[in-house]
């Protein structure tokens, strides 16, 4: 009986992170184009985990990446910047626990200079910026979470 508790708690905890993958979820998107014929698509997906951290104050947690892609006049993907904050919340009140920012790379040329995250209340801040040859483009983009968990953007 209690070898069969055992292997049901190890399942579970295993196949949390299959499950929270395929929980993703994009709830929004958008394009800015530019004169030369570049654009950028701007995303926001969550990774529900509703994690309880307290049963008696029913606080949750949920994680989201909003992404920041670059292309050129060609269609050709240039970098990535992603913004990643994870928010606590119950109802409430809402809080950042913590933000991250990376980068990739896609095309030969380009790099990045500079990248940084930062957080403060209920809101996650990311900015970066990237280079090629005489081209240089600088780019802010922010999260922001309710007390009832919904995620939104904020654009600088």
């Amino acid at each position: 009986m209690v070898f069969v508790l055992c292997l049901n708690i190890c399942i579970l905890l295993f196949a949390q992170p299959a499950l929270a993958a395929s929980n993703t979820n994009t709830i929004y998107s958008n394009i800015e184009k530019f004169e030369d014929g570049s654009y950028i698509i701007d995303e926001i997906v969550i990774i529900p985990n509703n994690t309880d951290f307290s049963l008696l104050t029913n606080t949750k947690s949920t994680t989201a990446v909003r992404n920041s892609i670059g292309y050129d006049s060609l269609g050709k993907k240039c970098w990535t910047f992603s913004l990643t904050a994870t928010f606590q919340y119950n109802g409430s009140i809402s809080k950042t626990q913590t933000a991250s920012c990376n980068y990739t790379i896609h095309q030969n040329g380009w790099n990045c200079k500079s990248k940084n995250a930062t957080y403060s209340g209920n809101t996650a801040k990311g900015s970066a910026s990237f280079k090629c040859s005489t081209t240089t483009f600088n780019t802010t983009i922010g999260l922001k979470c309710s007390a009832l968990g919904k995620i939104s953007n904020i654009n600088y």
